[in-house]
Parts: structure tokens; C-alpha cells; sequence
């Protein structure tokens, strides 16, 4: 119960932040925002998924205490100067998700030592994708299944923004030409 609510309360305060740069029309506070939320919920789901295969997670930059030790000066300081608190924004959103990716490097060697090598053979076995083969090259292009739904999911989200945008009367090629981007 105290990791759900203390994920609830971060997400709550980074809700704060994205809608006070959303009425501010601030794409940047709004990008960081978004970017500091999710980096605190993975740091701490990472540690919990680690925690619960007994996995050692114990690393980090930006724990929730110095998230914390970051947040709260930025907080109260951004009345003497008001970028303090999107300066505060932007380094739990850069330190949070490094944090996050130091845990799943950690997480990751743990496991793999602790797996034998018959476990990790019969893992490699497991269905996963498939392969297209590359005759000229003499070898194969692997697909996995996650990737194919991630991108299914990235289209649909393409299709919704470009029918939201006609709603709008902005141009739905804009919606297209943005996936590029990303």
C-alpha cells in the first residue's frame, strides 16, 4: 500500500506541473513534465519488480528522497525566481529516468547471473518473433511480437490524432509529418 500511494502522490504533483504549463501554453514544461512522471513511476516500479523476483535494484542518482531534495527547494523558491521550478522539473525528468535505466541495467546482470546456463538456453528457445530471411546476405532479421504492437499501437494513436485534428480544422497531414519525428 505505501508504494501505491507514494507513486499516487509523485504522479499527483507532476499532474500539477503539466496542467499548470498546459494553461500556460509551455510545450517544454509540458514535455518534462511528462517526462518526470514517468521516470519516478519507473524508478520505483522497477525497484518493486526487482524486489519481488529478489533482484537486486539498490542504485541510483535520483531516488525518491533526492527527488524529494530537488522538488521541494524548486517548489519554494520559484517565488524569488520562477524558472527555479521548471529548472527542478527538467533535472528529476533527466535523473529520474537515468536512475530508472541504472536499475533495469542492474536488474538485468543480476538476472542473468543467477540464471543457469541450461535456464538461459531453454529461454532462448521461447517463441518470441520470427525471422525474415535475407537471402543476399546469408542470414535473417529478427521481429519480435512487442515490436509489432508497439507500432500497431503507434499507428492507431496516428489515425486518432489525425481524426482529432480534422475535428480541430488543424491539418491532419501535420499529425503524419510529426510521427516522422518521433
Amino acid at each position: 500500500v505505501d508504494a501505491v500511494t507514494d507513486r499516487y502522490s509523485e504522479l499527483f504533483l507532476f499532474l500539477g506541473f503539466l496542467i499548470y504549463y498546459m494553461a500556460h501554453s509551455n510545450p517544454i514544461g509540458i514535455l518534462f513534465a511528462y517526462l518526470a512522471a514517468a521516470g519516478s513511476v519507473l524508478v520505483s516500479y522497477v525497484k518493486a519488480r526487482a524486489d519481488a523476483s529478489k533482484l537486486d535494484a539498490n542504485v541510483g542518482l535520483l531516488t525518491r528522497v533526492e527527488r524529494y531534495l530537488v522538488l521541494i527547494p524548486g517548489l519554494i523558491f520559484s517565488g524569488l525566481y520562477p524558472p527555479l521550478a521548471l529548472i527542478a522539473l527538467i533535472i528529476i525528468a533527466i535523473f529520474a529516468n537515468f536512475t530508472a535505466l541504472q536499475r533495469i541495467f542492474r536488474v538485468r546482470r543480476d538476472a542473468l547471473r543467477q540464471l543457469s546456463k541450461s535456464q538461459e538456453e531453454s529461454m532462448q528457445t521461447l517463441p518470441n518473433g520470427f525471422d525474415i530471411p535475407l537471402p543476399f546476405l546469408n542470414t535473417s532479421f529478427h521481429i519480435y511480437f512487442y515490436g509489432i504492437l508497439i507500432m500497431l499501437g503507434v499507428v492507431a494513436a496516428a489515425f486518432l490524432g489525425q481524426a482529432e485534428a480534422k475535428r480541430r480544422g488543424i491539418n491532419p497531414d501535420y499529425i503524419w509529418d510529426a510521427l516522422f519525428w518521433i
